[in-house]
């Protein structure tokens, strides 16, 4: 279907005369006339009267003329709709993080882009990484952020930063004045870790089998905040890593200390997005701004 066709036809109609339509259009009048022989051509029938005075619509004409019109208001509003999400404008975009890049990191993020482009919705969930992947693969998320993924199957990585383990303790906690802290001595304090949902107890769970030591936690859950507060009660340590705790290293509330690990063991955070599939504008756009800040925070 040729809607550059169906446009000369319309403008014909309206003028009457394929001269002046051939100027309203800044083309040859040749060309109009062609496009019109072309369509009467494709529907066996003729759509004008050719008279001296000019062109008048047949009944089949003006059959097709309101059609057309229809049509061609579809096609103009189709334009507008692309033309708002090439502005970005509007568009949908489905973000998927784990819960430690929430507070500091993906909320403050999406907070400034929305004020750029108050015409994108973003919806947020948090997860782990192995369900954060499983969303982007079945096309429930447009963009996931995941902590050490065992695997990039299938996954296109826009950024990626190290993030190793720490020891995160209240300032005030006897763990606070070392400067790393090995994984064999982690038995010395009461412990609150994540399960075994979470890339960092992949890790632990990993160095544990490897080192032949046993980690017996005190307090056993799914979420970062009870972690976070868990060590700033100053009753015991959690393992975390420095970006899901920056805000309370900062204000002084926490302090990270690194965690000695065998050096096959190097945990990063990664954005990605399914990689056989093409990003819509606002989702692309969203992408670029967290890969961004991303490298904001490496630098």
């Amino acid at each position: 279907m040729s809607i550059t066709r169906y446009k000369y036809f319309e403008k014909v109609a309206r003028l009457g005369s394929i001269r002046e339509a051939a100027e309203a259009l800044h083309v040859a009048p040749s060309a109009v006339s062609r496009q019109i022989a072309q369509l009467e051509y494709e529907n066996d029938i003729a759509l004008f009267e050719r008279h001296a005075r000019g062109m008048n619509l047949t009944s089949a004409g003006k059959i097709l003329l309101a059609h057309v019109r229809g049509l061609l208001d579809h096609y103009e509003s189709a334009r507008s709709e692309i033309s708002d999400l090439k502005g970005l404008r509007r568009g949908d975009v489905r973000v998927w993080t784990i819960e430690g890049m929430v507070k500091d990191f993906v909320v403050p993020v999406i907070a400034d882009f929305q004020e750029q482009y108050p015409g994108i919705f973003i919806s947020l969930e948090v997860a782990s990484t192995d369900l954060i992947i499983n969303a982007l693969m079945s096309d429930d998320a447009d963009i996931g952020i995941l902590f050490d993924p065992q695997s990039l199957r299938g996954l296109a990585v826009a950024a990626s930063i190290n993030d190793p383990l720490h020891v995160v303790v209240s300032p005030s906690h006897p763990a606070a004045a070392l400067n790393k802290i090995r994984i064999e001595d982690l038995s010395n304090w009461r412990i609150a870790l994540p399960d075994e949902t979470f890339g960092i107890r992949h890790i632990l769970d990993q160095v544990s089998v490897e080192l032949n030591v046993e980690i017996v936690p005190s307090l056993l859950t799914n979420s970062i905040e009870a972690l976070r507060s868990f060590a700033r009660s100053a009753k015991g340590i959690a393992i975390l890593t420095p970006l899901s705790v920056r805000q309370d290293v900062q204000l002084g509330l926490l302090k990270a200390i690194p965690v000695v690990l065998p050096d096959h063991h190097i945990s990063s955070l990664k954005i990605c997005s399914r990689k056989d599939r093409t990003n819509a504008v606002a989702t692309q756009k969203l992408l670029d701004t967290l890969s961004g800040a991303f490298e904001h925070i490496a630098q």
